[in-house]
């Protein structure tokens, strides 16, 4: 005889008896009853769960009947042939989902391996940069060291007890050409020993002097420059018929500002006397970018699409003294040594060039075989011995003049670098790129992106102030950032189209700006 539950009619998984009517119930069913109604569902009378008997030998875990469908041989038959194709797909759709899992796995892997070569290379060659970076400093240093007693030796040779060469001309190795007025380094030789001492000691002299200088006493602050305003504007300097400036450089002597166009002219601007005091001709295509002499002489380097970089004296008329051919392709940046000697320029040939000023010869050109893009930029590091150079492919790249290597690569940005710019100390080195509405700054001790500043548009060009305590960017409007805070604390908009290059003055008394709506601005204390 089968037990039923008085309730659900089913044979019990659990059965229990009620001490008060001994009816049969299933436990969780009646247990669910009591805790509604607290009584015994056929009797009537009160009940709790203490006084149910479990039925431990009867129906305990008892089977549940076979369906109706199970009851005979074709059912049956039926029943295990749609078991076994169930269990055919299932086990179809594990497959495939134990192939999917182990190609996943061996793509994972294979990502692992590559990352981890990648992280090993780059691992390398930052610390090939850093070792490269760091002996900059220690290296001029020796140089210095090793020259000066043969230099006073010399001295002493032939009679004389004058100070050392590092204290008359800071020119140790070269002091026998800075003598003679000759600069050393001929066409094509490379850098020599002459080249190198003269680049090191430079760079000592500079490097030990830049430490205990203070700001000039008449340095403008970022209180006094969030206050600058237009005080002139010059729209008619270059032609109409090919309007745009795309160049410009200010004198140390602050009066002077120097403007390359599109209309392949290249113009010596007087701040003073408010009108051009000579412009310079001789280039076939777009002027890309111009440079004053750093020392104040009356020199200027341009650079244009016509693939040449020539050096001009502005006195009187204007004179080209030297043309310089040597690259195949548009010269796209030039920038002054610290000695004011040599000039290096960067070109659309995927090279740098290293030119003598005073002969107008290519000393050499800095090119990697596994670079495979045009250089759009380029700037000298305040000492000399470094060059950061800009690539069409969103990568700045750092050389060193002494070896000819390329020492450190910086990437992140999204499009062709348009401007880099050193910082006066020489840690620092901020960058834009068109693509992105970023400037990026470097950390060269860390080699590290350390700060990526949001801009008004596409920057063209970066530049700091003689102190490097204020960053000028130049996009669809002028923007000037704090150095220490980095943020924005001044934006001028006064020009009808983007703004093509920005320049602080002497202690940052003034600000100077070029577009393509062919006008010259000065923003000051109005």
């Amino acid at each position: 005889m089968q037990l039923v539950c008085a309730l659900s009619g089913e044979v019990p998984q659990e059965p229990v008896v009620s001490a008060k009517s001994g009816a049969v119930f299933e436990k969780r069913i009646i247990e669910k009853y009591l805790a509604e109604n607290g009584q015994d569902p056929t009797s009537g009378e009160t009940l709790s769960e203490d006084e149910l008997i479990p039925l431990k030998g009867a129906a305990a875990k008892a089977v549940a009947p076979r369906p109706p469908n199970g009851t005979n041989l074709p059912a049956l038959l039926k029943l295990f042939q749609n078991e076994w194709d169930a269990t055919v797909l299932e086990t179809y759709t594990l497959q495939q989902k134990l192939d999917r899992v182990r190609q996943e796995l061996a793509h994972a892997l294979y990502q692992q391996d590559a990352a981890t070569r990648v992280i090993a290379r780059l691992v390398k060659e930052r610390d090939e940069a850093r070792n490269a970076i760091a002996t900059l400093a220690p290296g001029a240093a020796a140089a210095v060291a090793a020259a000066a007693p043969a230099a006073a030796a010399a001295t002493n040779g032939s009679g004389g007890s004058g100070p050392s060469a590092m204290d008359t001309s800071g020119d140790v190795a070269g002091a026998g050409a800075a003598a003679s007025g000759e600069t050393p380094g001929e066409e094509g030789e490379g850098i020599t020993e002459a080249i190198l001492g003269l680049l090191q000691a430079t760079s000592a002299r500079l490097s030990k002097g830049r430490k205990k200088r203070p700001k000039p006493a008449d340095w403008c602050n970022a209180d006094v420059v969030k206050g600058y305003g237009v005080v002139s504007s010059h729209p008619g300097i270059h032609s109409a018929s090919s309007p745009g400036i795309r160049a410009l450089d200010l004198h140390v002597g602050g009066d002077l500002a120097l403007t390359g166009g599109v209309d392949k002219k290249v113009c010596v601007f007087s701040r003073s006397a408010k009108k051009t005091q000579c412009t310079l001709k001789g280039h076939t295509k777009a002027v890309n970018d111009v440079c004053f002499h750093p020392a104040g002489e009356d020199l200027a380097v341009t650079c244009s699409d016509d693939k040449t970089v020539r050096l001009y004296s502005f006195e009187g008329k204007g004179e080209c003294k030297h043309t310089i051919k040597t690259h195949s392709g548009a010269v796209t940046g030039v920038s002054f040594h610290a000695t004011g000697q040599y000039i290096a320029s960067s070109s659309a040939d995927k090279t740098v060039g290293f030119s003598n000023l005073r002969n107008g010869k290519m000393v050499t050109q800095l090119s990697d075989p596994s670079h495979e893009f045009a250089y759009t930029c380029l700037h000298f590091h305040p000492d000399g011995l470094i060059l950061a150079a800009g690539c069409e492919r969103d990568v700045v790249r750092i050389w060193d003049v002494r070896s000819a290597a390329n020492v450190a690569n910086f990437e992140g940005h999204n499009g062709a670098v348009t401007s880099v710019c050193f910082s006066e100390n020489g840690y620092y080195l901020a960058t834009a790129a068109d693509g992105d509405e970023t400037v990026k700054l470097w950390d060269l001790r860390k080699l590290t992106n350390f700060k990526t500043l949001e801009v008004a548009g596409t920057p063209n060009s970066v530049a700091f102030d003689s102190t490097g305590a204020h960053l000028a960017v130049a996009s669809s409007q002028l923007q000037v950032f704090n150095a220490k805070t980095w943020e924005c604390f001044l934006a001028l908009n006064e020009h009808s189209a983007p703004v093509t290059r920005a320049k602080f003055g002497p202690s940052a008394a003034f600000l100077a700006s070029v577009s393509l709506d062919r006008s010259l601005k000065f923003y000051g204390t109005p």
